[in-house]
């Protein structure tokens, strides 16, 4: 995996990097990758082996826009810890209430004009604030377990159904099936919301260094399953560039997945 700067010059690396060439007969190299757009590539390497046999590895090239400059070339824990350098210093903390004029736009419903989206249950609710009896504010990691991270992070906070948010309490999430609900001691977000969830508790585990457990808020491999296997949609892109305008910081996972492979599977 390589992660590039917008704009940079990338070869294609040749198929002896990820091959001995002695054990080849021909090796084929498909994608393309446009260093002058931001975005994820994927280089595809099949080589046909000596023994008539066919292996297939896939590459994967990060074009990292501005915002991410300070990260390129890292993994592990150097990435870890310039990530969170990153969305500490260009984050500006807002008040709790803030969340109550954001929402409503960050999560607003995109077929239903004046509505908004809730979390696990996806009602389309009218947005308008009315002091909690519509909807509330959802803090995916539980306020009370948040320490001394912030409780009005917005990355943080969903428009959840009163009754669902109450329902859910601070129990750590669990893998579940169908509908929103418990599952046993832990709360199973829905099949609509789980990479969404992911990606946010991500978020939480980078900026406030809260650790990912399953006692506290579920299990890692849980996680990484969830963001497998339900990637980023349109609405969950336009909500982290409507909290980035008030905010400033993003979360990183929303916009290149694959920070995940390069900080979780590099530890």
């Amino acid at each position: 995996m390589f992660s590039i700067s917008l704009g940079d010059s990338f070869d294609t690396p040749g198929c002896e990097l990820y091959f001995n060439l002695s054990d080849i007969v021909s090796c084929d190299i498909s994608g393309f990758v446009d260093s002058s757009t931001a975005g994820t590539y994927t280089l595809t390497y099949e080589a046909l082996m000596t023994d008539s046999s066919v292996e297939t590895i896939d590459v994967v090239v990060m074009v990292l826009s501005p915002y991410y400059a300070s990260l390129v070339g890292l993994e592990g824990d150097d990435l870890l810890l310039a990530m969170r350098t990153l969305l500490t210093e260009t984050m500006i903390d807002l008040i709790y209430d803030t969340a109550i004029t954001v929402l409503p736009i960050s999560d607003a419903d995109p077929l239903m004009t004046g509505q908004v989206l809730t979390v696990y249950d996806r009602l389309s609710v009218d947005a308008t604030w009315d002091g909690g009896a519509t909807w509330n504010r959802e803090h995916v990691w539980p306020q009370s377990k948040l320490g001394s991270a912030s409780d009005s992070d917005l990355h943080n906070l969903k428009p959840a159904d009163p009754s669902t948010n109450s329902s859910r309490g601070n129990a750590p999430f669990g893998q579940g099936s169908g509908k929103a609900g418990h599952v046993g001691g832990a709360f199973w977000p829905g099949e609509d919301d789980m990479g969404d969830i992911a990606r946010i508790i991500f978020y939480m585990y980078v900026r406030y260094g809260l650790d990912i457990t399953e006692s506290v808020i579920g299990a890692l491999e849980m996680f990484e399953f969830w963001h497998e296997h339900d990637s980023v949609d349109p609405f969950e892109a336009n909500r982290n560039d409507v909290i980035a305008t008030y905010q400033e910081n993003r979360n990183p996972f929303i916009d290149y997945p694959c920070f995940y492979d390069l900080i979780f599977e590099s530890e």
